[in-house]
C-alpha cells in the first residue's frame, strides 16, 4: 500500500529491497496474468523513456566541470 507522504514509489522499494538482497523466493503466478504483447509494449515504453532520459543527460565530466566553476 502506498500513501501520498511515502517517501519512495514502488520501483524505488523494489530496488531497495533487491540491493538488500531480500528477493521473492518463487515465482508470482500473478505474472502469468499480463499478456505477452502488454508486457513487451509496457518494456518497450520504459526504454523509451530511459533513451529520452539519457539523451538529455549531461555528461559527468561535464556536470562536474560546471558545478566547480570550470
Amino acid at each position: 500500500m502506498r500513501n501520498e507522504w511515502d517517501t519512495f514509489h514502488d520501483p524505488s522499494w523494489l530496488s531497495l529491497y533487491a540491493g538488500f538482497g531480500d528477493l521473492p523466493a518463487r515465482h508470482s503466478p500473478l505474472a502469468d496474468a499480463i499478456a505477452d504483447d502488454a508486457l513487451a509494449d509496457s518494456f518497450a515504453r520504459m526504454r523509451d523513456a530511459i533513451a529520452g532520459t539519457l539523451a538529455l543527460a549531461e555528461p559527468h565530466g561535464a556536470f562536474l566541470a560546471r558545478v566547480a566553476g570550470g
